[in-house]
C-alpha cells in the first residue's frame, strides 16, 4: 500500500502543467531503491506497467530515468530487454517531443549499461539497436540533441553492428551540417569521428587508420573549398597547393544576397573547423596520423586574410566577410590550440610559423587609439593571448618564445594598463612669441601628438557612468595569464630594462587599488582581473631575472596590504597564501649541521691550556667517548716528585752550551707527544731515571747569554720532560709545587698532549726515535731553576681564556 501511494503521489505532480515533479523525485532514492527485493519488484512492475500505457508513458520515461541510474546490475539484467522495447514505442512517426527526449536519454542510458551482461549485449546489438536508428528518420527538432548523444553513444559501444545502418547514420547526420545550435555541431562532429571505423561489419585495425586520414584530409579539403568561396573578391597571397579531396556532403546553396552569402559561408566554415578539432581530440581505436604540414597550411591560409586586405576591395561581399572575419580567426586560433595540444613537442620545428602567425594577427588587431569604452577585437585578442599562453606552457623553455617577447611585453602592458582621463597642459617656448598664430597653431599641434601623456589617454570626460567592461576584462585577464606563462618560459632571456619596465608598471597600478581607488577605473573593479596581477607579481618574484632583481619590499608590503584591504575573498585568501610561499623564499629553513666531535680533544685542549679545573668531573667527559671511558679505567694514577730533588738530578750530567737561534729553531720543530699511561697498580713507585738521550732539558748559563744543555738521567721508557720556569709566591711554594697539588688532586687524569707556544720559555728536545710500544710510566719532570717574574692570576687566566678561543677558532 505504501508502494502504491507513493506512485499515486508521483503521477500527480508529473502532469505536464505541474513544474514540481524534479523535487520530489529526488526523495526517490531514499524511499524506493532502498526498499526490499520483494518490495522493489513491485516497483519496477508498476514502472513497466506506466510505460506500456500511452497515458502514463510519461512519466514512466521519467521514473525509468532516475530508476536506471541508481538500479543494481542484476536488477537491469532482468528488466532490460523490456525497457528497451517499452522505450522504442516512444520513437515513432508521431513521437511527442518530450516522450521523445525522455525516451532518447533512456536508450543511451540503457545502450551503455548493456555491455555489462554478455547476453544482453548480444540480443541488445542484434534486435534494438537497428530499430534504435531506424527511429531516427522521424526524430523531431525538439529532441535533435538528444537523439545524436544516443546515436553517439550506439556508435562508441557497437562500432561494428552499426555498419548495417551507415547509410541511414549519415542521412541523419547530413541534416546539422548547417546547424547554429554549439551542442548539436559538437555532437554531430563527434558522430562523424566514429563513423570513420564503422564499415559494415568486422573491420581491421589498419583499415580503421587509412580510413582516419581520408577523413582527415577530406575536412582540410572542405574547409578550403569554403575558403575559396569566401576570399573570392581579395588578393590572397596564399601560394601553395590546396587539397582537393571534400567529404561527401550536400553541396552547399548560396544565397544571390551578398550579406546572407557571407553568413552561410562562415556557419559552414565553422562547423567543419569543429568537426576537424572533434576529430583531433576525440579518442579513436587505433593510432591516427596527423599531417602537421596540411593542417598548419590551412590556420596560415585563414589567419592571413585580414581586414586590410579585404578593405582593398571594398565590396559589400567583402565588407560583410570583413565583419565576420575576427570570428572566422577565433575559430581558427582553436584549431592552432588542438594541433599544439595533441602534437606537443612533435610541432616544435613549426616554431618559426606558429609564432609568426600569432604576431601578425596580434598586429592586425592593435589598435592605439579608440574612442569607446569597449576595446576593439577585445575576444580575438583574448584568444591570441590564450594560444600564447598554451604554446608557452605546453614547450616550456624550449618556446622559442624569447623572439617575440619583446613586443609581445608591450602589448600586454597596453592592455593591462587601465586608461585615466587626463589633462594636458602646453606651454609655448619663448622662440615662439614671435610666430603667426597659423604657425602657433601648428606647433601646439605638433606637441600634442608627440605627447607621450594624451597618446594612452581618454581625452575627454564623458560617458563617466559606470558601464559593463566584460570584454576589457576578458582582454586583462588573458594578457595577465599570458604574461605569467611566458615569464615561467623565458624569463631569463629578457633584457634588463624590460624586465624594469615590467615591475615598475605592476608596482605601479597595484598601488593605485586602494589607496587612490578612483585611478583603478573600472578595469580592475574586477576582482579576477587584480587575482591575476597579484599572481604575475608571484610569477615576478620566483622567477627572478639574474641582472633585475625585483622589489621585494615593496611587493610583499602590496601582498600584505591587499590580504587587509581588498573586497573579494577569494583575493585576500590568494594573496595570503602567496605571501607563505614568499616567505618561505625569503626566509628557508636551515638544516641543523651536526659535526661529531670527539670528546679527547676537547680534554686535550682544556690541558693545553691548564684549564683542567672547568672540565669538572671527568667521568662527565667520560661518557661521550666510549674508547676515552675504556682507557681511563686502565690508567693509574701520576705522583710528581718534588721539583728541587728533581732539578739536582737533572745537574749532574755534562752541559753543553746551545745558542739561542739553536733554541728558536728547536721549537718552531717542535711535535707534541702524547703521554700514554697504563700502569696497573695506583701505589706503584716512579722508577729511577736512567740515563738517556731522548730529552735534553737546557737551563740558563752562568754568563747569562748562553743556555746550557743539562743531561737528564731518566728511564728509556718516558717519551718526552718539559722545562718550566717556577715562580715563587708569598707563601714560598713555587709554580710547580702547586701543579704538583693539582695534578695530585686528579689521579685518573686522561692522556696529556704536551705542546710549547712561547720561544722565550724553556724548551724541549726529544729524539725523532721514540718507542711507541711500551707504555710511558714516568710524569714529565719540572724545572724551577729559572727566575721569571711573578704573573698575575686573572691575567694570565685572560691570556689562557683568549688562546683557548684562538685554537677552537
Amino acid at each position: 500500500m505504501a508502494t502504491e501511494g507513493l506512485l499515486q503521489v508521483i503521477h500527480s505532480v508529473s502532469s505536464s502543467e505541474n513544474n514540481f515533479f524534479n523535487i520530489y523525485v529526488e526523495g526517490l532514492d531514499d524511499q524506493v531503491f532502498g526498499m526490499q527485493a520483494d518490495r522493489l519488484a513491485d516497483v519496477i512492475q508498476n514502472i513497466s506497467s506506466l510505460l506500456s500505457k500511452s497515458a502514463t508513458r510519461l512519466l514512466g520515461l521519467r521514473l525509468m530515468n532516475k530508476f536506471l541510474d541508481q538500479c543494481s546490475e542484476d536488477v537491469f539484467n532482468k528488466t532490460g530487454n523490456l525497457w528497451t522495447s517499452l522505450a522504442l514505442k516512444a520513437c515513432h512517426a508521431h513521437m511527442q517531443p518530450n516522450e521523445s527526449v525522455l525516451a532518447y536519454e533512456a536508450l543511451g542510458k540503457i545502450t551503455s549499461k548493456s555491455l555489462q551482461s554478455a547476453d544482453l549485449t548480444k540480443s541488445f546489438a542484434s534486435t534494438h539497436l537497428s530499430k534504435i536508428y531506424e527511429s531516427l528518420n522521424y526524430v523531431p527538432a525538439e529532441s535533435v540533441s538528444c537523439a545524436l548523444r544516443c546515436v553517439e553513444i550506439c556508435l562508441r559501444c557497437y562500432p561494428a553492428s552499426s555498419g548495417p545502418s551507415r547509410k541511414t547514420i549519415e542521412k541523419f547526420l547530413a541534416k546539422f551540417h548547417d546547424s547554429l545550435d554549439s551542442d548539436i555541431v559538437a555532437y554531430n562532429g563527434k558522430c562523424l569521428h566514429l563513423m570513420q571505423q564503422v564499415s559494415g561489419g568486422e573491420v581491421r585495425s589498419s583499415s580503421h587508420k587509412a580510413q582516419w586520414k581520408n577523413y582527415q584530409t577530406q575536412l582540410v579539403g572542405s574547409i578550403h573549398a569554403i575558403f575559396n568561396d569566401m576570399f573570392a573578391h581579395c588578393n590572397e597571397i596564399w601560394d601553395d597547393n590546396i587539397l582537393t579531396d571534400q567529404l561527401n556532403m550536400e553541396k552547399l546553396v548560396l544565397s544571390d544576397e551578398p550579406v546572407n552569402r557571407s553568413a552561410q559561408l562562415y556557419i559552414r566554415c565553422h562547423n567543419l573547423i569543429q568537426y576537424l578539432i572533434a576529430a583531433l581530440k576525440e579518442p579513436f581505436p587505433t593510432e591516427k596520423p596527423l599531417l602537421p604540414k596540411t593542417l598548419l597550411g590551412v590556420i596560415n591560409r585563414g589567419l592571413s586574410v585580414t581586414l586590410n586586405l579585404l578593405h582593398q576591395n571594398p565590396i559589400t561581399d567583402n565588407i560583410a566577410m570583413a565583419l565576420l572575419m575576427p570570428k572566422v580567426h577565433i575559430d581558427l586560433l582553436h584549431l592552432l590550440d588542438a594541433v599544439v595540444s595533441i602534437l606537443r613537442g612533435h610541432i616544435l620545428p613549426y616554431y618559426n610559423l606558429i609564432l609568426g602567425l600569432l604576431m601578425d594577427i596580434m598586429k592586425a588587431t592593435s589598435v592605439t587609439e579608440h574612442s569607446g569604452k569597449q576595446k576593439p577585437f577585445a575576444l580575438l585578442r583574448a584568444k591570441i593571448y590564450d594560444s600564447i599562453s598554451l604554446w608557452c606552457k605546453i614547450q616550456g623553455s624550449s618556446s622559442r618564445c624569447d623572439s617575440i617577447a619583446e613586443y609581445l611585453i608591450n602589448e600586454i602592458l597596453t592592455d593591462i594598463t587601465p586608461e585615466q582621463n587626463e589633462l594636458t597642459l602646453q606651454v609655448c617656448a619663448g622662440s615662439g612669441k614671435h610666430l603667426s598664430k597659423k604657425m602657433k597653431r601648428q606647433l601646439h599641434k605638433a606637441q600634442n601628438e608627440r605627447s607621450n601623456i594624451t597618446k594612452n589617454s581618454v581625452k575627454s570626460a564623458k560617458n563617466s557612468l559606470p558601464q559593463r567592461d566584460d570584454k576589457n576584462h576578458l582582454v586583462t585577464i588573458a594578457a595577465l595569464r599570458c604574461l605569467q606563462e611566458l615569464l615561467l618560459s623565458v624569463a631569463s632571456f629578457l633584457k634588463p630594462t624590460k624586465i624594469k619596465l615590467l615591475q615598475s608598471t605592476l608596482v605601479q597600478i597595484c598601488s593605485n587599488f586602494y589607496e587612490l581607488a578612483g585611478d583603478m577605473g573600472q578595469l580592475y573593479s574586477s576582482a579576477q582581473c587584480r587575482l591575476e596581477i597579484y599572481n604575475v607579481l608571484y610569477v615576478v618574484v620566483s622567477t627572478p631575472h639574474h641582472l633585475s632583481p625585483p622589489p621585494m619590499d615593496l611587493i610583499m608590503s602590496l601582498l600584505n596590504h591587499a590580504c587587509c584591504r581588498d573586497g573579494n575573498v577569494k583575493v585576500r585568501n590568494q594573496c595570503a597564501r602567496i605571501v607563505q610561499n614568499l616567505e618561505k623564499l625569503i626566509h628557508p629553513q636551515k638544516e641543523s649541521l651536526v659535526f661529531p666531535i670527539d670528546a679527547r680533544e676537547i680534554r686535550n685542549a682544556f690541558i693545553m691550556l691548564g684549564q683542567e679545573r672547568l672540565l669538572g668531573d671527568s667521568t662527565a667527559l667520560n661518557g661521550f667517548d666510549d674508547e676515552s671511558e675504556v682507557e681511563n679505567e686502565t690508567c693509574e694514577s701520576i705522583n710528581i716528585e718534588d721539583n728541587e730533588a728533581e732539578n739536582e738530578k737533572s745537574q749532574e750530567g755534562n752541559m753543553d752550551i746551545i745558542p739561542n737561534d739553536e733554541i728558536i729553531n728547536l721549537a718552531d720543530n717542535f711535535v707534541t707527544q702524547v703521554v700514554d699511561i697504563s700502569s696497573d697498580n695506583d701505589d706503584e713507585e716512579i722508577e729511577e731515571q736512567a740515563n738517556g738521550d731522548d730529552v735534553q732539558v737546557v737551563e740558563n748559563g752562568t754568563d747569562g747569554n748562553d743556555i746550557e744543555l743539562v743531561e737528564n738521567d731518566r728511564d728509556d721508557n718516558v717519551d718526552c720532560q718539559i722545562v718550566s720556569p717556577t715562580m715563587e709566591n708569598g707563601n714560598g711554594l713555587t709554580e710547580s709545587n702547586r701543579a704538583e697539588d693539582h695534578f695530585n688532586e686528579n689521579p685518573k687524569s686522561p692522556d696529556i698532549v704536551l705542546r710549547v707556544e712561547d720561544c722565550d720559555s724553556p724548551l724541549v728536545q726529544h729524539v725523532d726515535e721514540v718507542a711507541q710500544d711500551e707504555p710511558c710510566s714516568k710524569k714529565p719532570k719540572i724545572d724551577d731553576s729559572n727566575d721569571i717574574e711573578n704573573i698575575d692570576d686573572e691575567k694570565l687566566l685572560e691570556d689562557i681564556a683568549a688562546s683557548f678561543v684562538d685554537d677552537l677558532a
